[in-house]
Parts: structure tokens; C-alpha cells; sequence
């Protein structure tokens, strides 16, 4: 009896989890829709906006299961989407403020700075294991280590503070080049090509070009 009273908590939280999971990714999709139909909003909100979702969705996503809700898992996923939402939210509630301090960070943009990053890295190793997490973290190490290094790898350095904003708050740390494509283009072509997918319409352009040239020889056969 324990055990189907157990099973069936588990079961409520799964679903539960799920569900939330689901609303995270149409909520992302139609946030992608409105802004390539409409215009993007300005270059820190956008990619705020698609990474506050999409983080949030990585760390939610092993919670939908019961082995990814045990210790310490649950803790790591839990404060990542904590760490990722205040950072996201802070962006939005305080840019204007930071715009006019660029440069002079408050110690409220450095601490945040940090655990996004730290968040970043953790969504990372969920998504894609150790490599990636592991070379960015040599890169940060880079930073710090510029001025005992010999030669051309040397530098003159950077501080924390210094670091942090710039990973942060910049739209050439992590809310970068690499982000913006992401979500201005890459999100909506993956988008579009799980539509055509489901939708059968991608089998029916495959079928309708066999049925043109099918029975035409190219590529190595002529």
C-alpha cells in the first residue's frame, strides 16, 4: 500500500513537473513567433528573455522524472532555475539603471553576474556532459591567470568585478553574438522544421520531389 501511495505521489509530481515544462516551451515558442513577426526587442531583452525560458526549461526538465528528483539533483536544478529567473528578472526590472552606471558595477550586478554564470555552466553540463563546461571554465581561468603566464599568453589580467559585468551584463559575454543568433534565427528554423515534421508536411515535400524527379538519375548515378 505504501508503495501505490508512494507511485502515485510520484506520479501527480510528474505530471506536475510536466506540465510546467510544457507551458515553459509554448510560452517560448510563441515569445519566438511575436518577436520575428513583430520586431525584436531591444538586444539584452530578447536574449534575456530566450535564455531566462530556455534555462529555466533545463533545469525542469530532469525534474520531471523521479530519479531526477533525488539528492543532490534536485537541489542543483532547483537553484539553477532560482539563480536563473533573478537574473533574468533583475535585467528587465533595473537596464535602465544599468545603461547609466556601464562600467561601475554595484555589487548586486557581480554577485548575479557570478551565479549566472555558474547557471550557465550547470545548464551546460546537463545538455551537452563535461566538455563544453570544461573548456569555458579554462577560458575563465584564462582570465584570471594573464599576468603569471609567459610570453604571447600573457595579460595583464582581470579582476572578478570585472569579469562578472562583463559576462553579464554586455551583449559580448553571454548574452552575446552567439545568443543573438540563437534567438533571433536558429530557434524559429528548429521550430519550423519540428512543425513540418509532426505536421507531415516535410514528408509530403519529400515525397512530392520523388515524384517529380524520381526516376531521374543524378548526383554519382549519371
Amino acid at each position: 500500500m505504501a508503495d501505490l501511495v508512494k507511485r502515485g505521489e510520484e506520479n501527480r509530481l510528474d505530471k506536475g513537473f510536466s506540465i510546467v515544462a510544457y507551458t515553459l516551451a509554448v510560452l517560448l515558442g510563441l515569445f519566438q513567433i511575436y518577436t520575428a513577426l513583430f520586431g525584436v526587442l531591444p538586444a539584452v531583452y530578447q536574449r534575456a528573455a530566450h535564455w531566462g525560458i530556455i534555462g529555466n526549461f533545463i533545469f525542469l526538465l530532469p525534474l520531471c522524472k523521479p530519479e531526477g528528483r533525488r539528492f543532490p539533483g534536485v537541489l542543483i536544478n532547483i537553484m539553477g532555475i532560482l539563480c536563473t529567473t533573478v537574473a533574468t528578472v533583475y535585467i528587465y526590472q533595473n537596464y535602465d539603471l544599468i545603461i547609466t552606471r556601464l562600467g561601475a558595477p554595484v555589487p548586486a550586478d557581480i554577485y548575479l553576474g557570478i551565479i549566472l554564470t555558474v547557471a550557465v555552466l550547470a545548464a551546460a553540463y546537463q545538455t551537452l556532459g563535461w566538455p563544453l563546461p570544461t573548456l569555458s571554465l579554462l577560458f575563465l581561468l584564462y582570465a584570471f591567470a594573464g599576468p603569471y603566464l609567459p610570453g604571447l599568453l600573457g595579460h595583464r589580467g582581470y579582476n572578478l568585478e570585472r569579469l562578472s559585468s562583463f559576462l553579464y551584463l554586455g551583449t559580448e559575454g553571454i548574452f552575446g553574438p552567439a545568443m543573438n543568433v540563437a534567438a533571433t534565427y536558429i530557434f524559429l528554423f528548429i521550430l519550423l522544421g519540428v512543425f513540418l515534421e509532426h505536421s507531415g508536411a516535410g514528408q509530403f515535400f519529400v515525397d512530392l520531389a520523388f515524384a517529380v524527379s524520381g526516376r531521374i538519375a543524378g548526383g554519382p548515378a549519371q
